[in-house]
């Protein structure tokens, strides 16, 4: 019955837990579920994690893309218990190929030159993802599969399949310039800013073993005695024996500050970063950068609405920093491409900037008459601005602000109807006087207040600082205003 209830559930488990049941009465068994944390966005660099064919124009359009990924024996059997990878040929990597390879393309990286890769790889299991548009009985599809280089032959491949209803590779590719129409010949920031970079090096390099040499200088003595090695510390031979002494370190070289200076300046100039008083198109190069930026977010942002369309549950609600009410998603049609903006103003952090635009923008609310500013939305968004952690503890959602005033006053209402005499509360003024009026057409709330003076007394007052706040709320639109509001068909206007 075990078995038959979870399929995946091995017999030793089965056994075990029947003999845990019968003298316990109770057990535990693994239970195997598929993971639905998808997608996963990740950064990938080329010819490292992600490969393209070398002749590759248009990365959605190249017959095949691989992506390198290196596992723990725990994670391929993980994924042959959740994904259905075939079982004996992540056995037979965990046993035979652990670490193999997983090292030949660190090495040739930069990292790995600079001596920083990770030397443990070699308890990792490579594993290669390759996606390929194929022709199947007349119809193209993106098919994964999923291997190792060394293991060929019988169970070559983990696993199979047709990637149903996706018509593009998962992967988002921008180009910060295109140059020429290959993609590998296409100049990254890397490529820009590297001559730059080496150089400040040498020069910095130059600068700290002169200052070595200096603090340390190198001895003199004759021929043979001992072997030369000129280093701080070191031993330099001459041809004149008998005459010891000290090396004189190099001359300092007063540029060297200057030309680390000039190749930052023209680094900061090349990418946008110079003072646009001496650069008057380093707004024009930032914003270009910015704006690449924001075209791959804008990207991973639409097919990651893809994939929650296709894998999805039907509706998803979240919530965001700084707006109290929950958002929520509807599944829509997988193929349906979602119009996405997304935009970024420098000066939205600019504390005056911000606190211009808000008082701007509450200055127009005196002048709506039909209710088309929304001001809970404001309230939102000007919390936000101010402190979006701060809003996300303080803000709540309308209906919780109409429930909270409700239950505050119905609180406050018990008292007084007990002999208690309580204040009004500071907010929620025309919500208690709504309440306030469907309590005392209640019959027996209005036989009591009859015919007991002092019952009606603490009602009367409690009210009438409620009905005191409404009076300051509209003073306070008269004073902008110079006049009374006018009132035309329910309608209010100044």
């Amino acid at each position: 019955m075990l078995l038959e209830q979870w399929p995946k559930l091995q017999k030793r488990e089965a056994k075990k837990a029947l003999k845990k049941l019968r003298k316990d009465g109770y057990a535990e068994l693994p239970v195997y579920v598929r993971s639905i944390d998808r997608p996963v966005v990740q950064a990938l660099a080329t010819d490292v994690d992600i490969f393209f064919p070398h002749y590759c124009t248009d990365p959605q359009q190249a017959p095949f893309v691989h992506r390198r990924v290196l596992m723990t024996p725990t994670e391929l059997l993980s994924k042959v218990s959740t994904e259905d990878w075939d079982e004996k040929w992540a056995d037979h990597v965990i046993e035979n190929l652990r670490g193999t390879h997983t090292n030949d393309i660190d090495a040739k990286n930069s990292t790995a030159f600079l001596g920083q890769f990770n030397e443990g790889n070699s308890d990792f299991v490579e594993v290669i993802y390759t996606y390929q548009r194929l022709m199947k009985d007349g119809a193209e599809g993106i098919y994964c599969t999923v291997w190792h280089q060394s293991h060929t032959g019988n169970n070559a491949h983990a696993k199979f399949q047709l990637l149903e209803g996706v018509p593009d590779y998962p992967f988002i590719v921008t180009e910060l310039h295109r140059d020429s129409k290959r993609l590998y010949d296409t100049r990254s920031m890397v490529d820009l800013l590297r001559g730059a970079q080496w150089q400040v090096k040498a020069e910095r390099d130059a600068r700290i073993d002169r200052s070595s040499l200096a603090t340390l200088p190198a001895s003199k003595g004759p021929v043979g005695r001992p072997k030369p090695e000129f280093r701080p510390g070191g031993h330099v031979t001459e041809r004149r024996p008998g005459e010891y002494g000290w090396v004189d370190p190099p001359p300092a070289d007063p540029g060297s500050i200057e030309i680390e200076a000039t190749m930052l300046a023209q680094a900061d100039r090349m990418v946008g970063l110079s003072n646009p008083e001496v650069d008057p198109d380093a707004q024009v190069k930032r914003a270009f950068y910015l704006d690449k930026f924001l075209q791959h977010v804008r990207g991973v942002l639409s097919a990651a609405f893809s994939a929650f369309n296709r894998y999805g549950p039907p509706q998803l609600f979240f919530r965001v920093s700084g707006i109290p009410e929950p958002q929520q998603f509807e599944k829509m049609d997988p193929n349906h491409e979602m119009d996405l903006r997304v935009s970024w103003d420098a000066q939205n952090h600019d504390p005056e900037t911000v606190e211009r635009k808000l008082q701007s923008m509450l200055g127009l609310v005196q002048y709506d008459r039909t209710g088309k500013i929304d001001i809970s939305k404001m309230l939102d968004f000007a919390a936000a601005a101010i402190d979006p952690v701060l809003a996300d503890t303080v803000m709540q959602a309308e209906e919780q602000g109409t429930a909270k005033v409700a239950r505050d006053v119905a609180q406050d209402l018990s008292m007084i109807y007990a002999g208690i005499e309580v204040g009004a509360r500071p907010q929620g003024a025309q919500i208690a006087m709504q309440i306030g009026q469907n309590y005392m057409k209640q019959p027996d709330v209005a036989e009591r207040a009859q015919n007991d003076e002092a019952f009606s007394a603490r009602l009367q007052k409690y009210f009438e600082q409620y009905q005191f706040q409404l009076q300051q709320q509209k003073n306070a639109e008269i004073g902008k205003l110079g006049t009374e509001p006018a009132e035309f068909q329910g309608i209010q206007g100044g």
